[in-house]
């Protein structure tokens, strides 16, 4: 003989997820600050930031592909406010000939701008910013900037 169904228990009610942004705010802290991608180029004021080696920060990454004919770019640099001690890494990208996107990252101090640098270096080419002249990693965007102008600044090639 069947067994009639057995009853539904009434059991306590699970607490209701948090919501995601309650999520959200639990998680790991955002460490900098970023502005929204623009396509007018930001801190025009500013300079490219040369340090007391003469080691400038400024990064012109390029990605070239034969199979999808596409020529992209992605510059990196470390900018100085010369008005005070405020420095920003400013990213900018897009393809050849079109108009580019640019991003500032960042929230004001020298040691975030250079380590936020060198992070978006090492996601694009694959490479450290210090192992920059070694062989470019396949798929991945290629060093291609050298200075050798009068005023000693260099990028140590």
């Amino acid at each position: 003989k069947p067994k009639p169904p057995a009853k539904p228990r009434k059991t306590p009610a699970k607490p209701k997820p948090a919501a995601k942004s309650e999520t959200k705010a639990k998680a790991k802290p955002k460490r900098t600050a970023a502005e929204p991608k623009t396509s007018v180029e930001p801190l025009t004021e500013y300079d490219v930031w040369v340090d007391d080696s003469d080691l400038i920060y400024d990064a012109y990454l390029t990605q070239t592909s034969s199979v999808t004919n596409r020529d992209r770019v992605y510059c990196i640099q470390v900018m100085k406010d010369p008005e005070s001690s405020t420095f920003k890494t400013r990213t900018k990208w897009g393809g050849v000939g079109k108009t580019p996107m640019y991003q500032v990252l960042g929230n004001g101090g020298y040691e975030e701008a250079v380590e936020i640098f060198k992070e978006k270096f090492k996601l694009k080419s694959g490479l450290d910013w210090e192992n920059r002249f070694a062989v470019p990693i396949p798929e991945y965007y290629t060093y291609d900037r050298h200075y050798d102008g009068d005023d000693g600044a260099t990028d140590h090639s």
